[in-house]
């Protein structure tokens, strides 16, 4: 299993930041349930510009309202699963948490987990940094419409 752990205090309450969880899930889950979401899933075609194309569904395996958001993402025998905590820090602060994990089957599992560690770490932190980036301009675009 690879896990890798990242963490971002953001300048916003915390039901601002799940909102855009929100609203992200029921574009991409067209049967997102707000009140049951647990077991909703989408297929996907993956690989679109590599010669091997394949299948991956993406399902909601853990949803509290403001509190954690999970997906889990199956391909062939891989599992990837993202889970996003989030921890009220004040009244307009609020820390989120992505704790992302990949499990493999067999021998290949011991290999990945040690890939992963020497090359991936730095690459995932750079994509939590986009994320980060990219939740915080649509929170503020929300803000803006909303005025």
């Amino acid at each position: 299993m690879s896990t890798f752990k990242n963490e971002a205090v953001m300048n916003y309450p915390v039901e601002q930041v799940f909102r855009v969880f929100k609203e992200t899930a029921k574009r991409d889950f067209p049967n997102f349930d707000e009140q049951d979401p647990i077991g909703t899933y989408v297929e996907r075609n993956i690989g679109a510009y590599s010669v091997k194309q394949a299948k991956m569904k993406v399902e909601i395996t853990d949803f509290k309202n403001n509190e954690i958001y999970e997906i889990s993402s199956y391909q062939g025998k891989t599992l990837y699963k993202s889970k996003y905590q989030f921890i009220s820090t004040g009244e307009n602060s609020s820390k989120l948490i992505l704790e992302e994990n990949q499990y493999n089957e067999g021998a290949v599992n011991f290999l990945n987990t040690m890939i992963g560690a020497i090359f991936f770490k730095g690459r995932v932190k750079k994509r939590f940094k986009f994320l980060i980036k990219g939740l915080q301009d649509q929170i503020e675009k929300n803000s803006n419409c909303s005025t």
